[in-house]
Formats: C-alpha cells, structure tokens, sequence
C-alpha cells in the first residue's frame, strides 16, 4: 500500500438502515498470519441481507459486513506462505471469529487470516470468482468434516472413479442449484461418488453441469418417491443426503429418504453448528449442522492444495453464475435488496468495488 491509497466501506449505522459510503480505516499492518486484500468484486449472501435487516451477529455499530470476496495480494504477515503480493485470489472472511469490521469485504481494503484464501488463474474474471468462497466452504464442512458425512476428500485424479470404490454409493444433495449445492455436486464427483439432485425444474440444467447424474423437481409431491426409487433401481448404497436449503420440511424429506434407502442414514444440515441445535429427524437417522469448514487439515487441503489446480484445470467451475447487479460499494444496497426476495441458480454479485 502507498501513502496516497485511501480506503471506502458501505458502513451500516443501525439494522434496518441503508448501507452508507463512507471513508473507512486503511488495514493496520499485518498480524504474522494475516493477508491485507485489495477488494474487487463481492458476492452476496443470505447472511448478508439477513444481517442488515435485523442486526443479528453484528456486535456493534457502525459496522462493515461481506463474506465472499476476489481481489489481489497487498501485504501480508511472516507466517504466511504461498502467497507474494499481487497475487489474484479468492477469500471468505474470518469476521464470524474475529468480529473486526477490517475483516469483512465490503470495502476495497480489508484484512483476513490466511485461511480460507486460495489463489485464482489470471484469465479468471474477480466477479466470476467471487461465487465459490462460502459455497465450497459450507459444501465441504457439510461432506468431509468428521462431524458430518466424514467422506473421502475430493483429487484431480481424472479417473478417480475407477481408482476408489465409490461407484456404487450415492449422495442426494436436496437443493442443488444454491452456491452451496452447485459446489457440493463437484466436490462430490471429484470425490468419485455419484450424485442425485433435487431443484427447481428451471435450475435442472445447472444441476447437471455441476455433475449430478440425476435430478428431480422438490416442488412435486412425489419427489421423495421418486427420488427412491431411481436409487433402489439402480441397487445404489446411500453415503448420505445432504440438506442444503434450511427448512424444517426440507430436513423431514431427506430423512424420508434416509430411512427408505440402504446405507448411510445421516442428513447433513447447512445450519450453524453451535448456534442452533441439530434438528431431531426420527429414530435411526443421525445428523449434524455445519456452516463452513472448522476441520484444520481439511480447510487446508481444499484452499491451499486442491481448489488452485482444481481452478486451473477446469475441475472446479464457478458456478451458479455471478449476476452482477452494479458497480462499486454503492451497489451493495441494491445487491442486498434482491437477495432478500429471493435468488435461484445465480449469485448476486457487485463488481468494481
């Protein structure tokens, strides 16, 4: 950083209140473990429209929100390695732990640790990239982490179906066409397990382009139905369902198949471990909530070894597609107002921060 940049933020002053455009502190030098980013391009969450409606996770005010960022390497502490400055990357905040508004991303300048950030190729577009950070992180937690389904974690092995022996399990991923679900399809496939879906009849064919060898619509009645009998047809092992959209009917349906199919009767929830308690899905069906990936050795693998050559190599997509709605932190109000009527199969993204 030279002594003529300046820092802007979209600070929120109250919940309820427009984000407002205003100066904002430059990140103090790095800690031994921190990165200071340049921010250009945010995606929007749920989270982020929910935090600003109703004040919830937010320990005072003014405050700075954002969890999904691309940007460049600025500076960076002793302890980080792998990184040099200038380097493209994507990054999910570490403010949920920190609870420093330097450390969310709706500004151009902003602080994290150096974990979850992975570096992105040079023809990737920052606004492209912004998608993935929360979406591969809570489809990892949710797949991976010992606490939850305790899967084998995904290679660049091109054949890694052939080489583990998955072929006869299945995951069902209820919700698919969200960041979180569009990731969890190819963390699953480059996993070497097989993979049916549920989503919007609209969403059916970026489901498939995730990967997913099957896909039924969750707005028909019949779908549990339909969903079993495609698996007991084809004589598959269940390795577990995953619960993407948090829903109290959407936990009971993948329960119902749980407990209809053969093998692993556990339903993975993307709601906050340790915030909220792990919902009671019947005799015999075992569960857990996981929002993020705690599990050190895991969120290493994924940011510093898989996700850079998995990007490069086309293994990973950024997918749902970035939709960008504006330009620069004025925009964020706007981006949060469509979040919160709703968005499927695309992400909300402001660009140009």
């Amino acid at each position: 950083m030279s002594s003529s940049d300046t820092n802007s933020a979209a600070w929120l002053d109250a919940p309820g209140t427009p984000f407002v455009v205003r100066e904002a502190p430059m990140p103090p030098t790095p800690a031994s473990h921190e990165v200071v980013l340049r921010i250009h391009a945010v995606a929007i969450n749920p989270i982020d429209s929910h935090r600003q409606k109703a004040g919830m996770y937010t320990p005072s005010y003014p405050y700075i929100l954002g969890f999904d960022a691309a940007g460049t390497v600025v500076s960076f502490g002793n302890e980080v390695k792998g990184f040099t400055a200038g380097d493209k990357v994507i990054a999910l905040t570490d403010e949920y732990i920190t609870h420093l508004s330097s450390h969310s991303f709706f500004q151009r300048f902003a602080v994290t640790g150096n974990r979850p950030l992975c570096k992105i190729p040079d023809g990737l577009k920052f606004e492209d990239a912004c998608v993935l950070p929360v979406g591969v992180c809570t489809a990892a937690g949710m797949l991976f982490e010992k606490e939850s389904l305790d899967l084998e974690w995904p290679t660049l092995d091109k054949d890694v179906r052939a080489t583990r022996n998955h072929d006869g399990e299945i995951v069902v991923v209820w919700g698919a066409s969200s960041s979180v679900g569009c990731s969890a399809i190819q963390l699953l496939r480059a996993a070497g397990y097989r993979v049916l879906a549920s989503a919007s009849k609209r969403n059916f064919d970026l489901v498939r382009e995730c990967g997913a060898e099957a896909v039924f619509d969750h707005s028909e009645a019949d779908c549990v139905d339909k969903v079993c009998k495609w698996i007991e047809d084809k004589k598959l092992q269940l390795a577990g369902v995953l619960a993407v959209l948090i829903n109290p009917d959407v936990h009971q349906k993948c329960a119902q198949v749980a407990q209809r199919l053969p093998g692993n009767k556990f339903v993975s929830t993307s709601l906050p471990r340790g915030i909220v308690p792990e919902p009671d899905l019947g005799e015999g069906i075992k569960t857990s909530n996981c929002l993020g990936t705690s599990q050190r050795d895991l969120l290493e693998y994924m940011w510093n070894e898989w996700m850079p050559k998995a990007l490069e190599l086309g293994q990973l997509k950024c997918l749902p597609s970035a939709e960008v709605v504006g330009q620069g932190l004025e925009a964020v109000n706007h981006a949060c107002e469509v979040m919160s009527k709703g968005v499927s199969g695309k992400k909300i993204v402001v660009s140009d921060i």
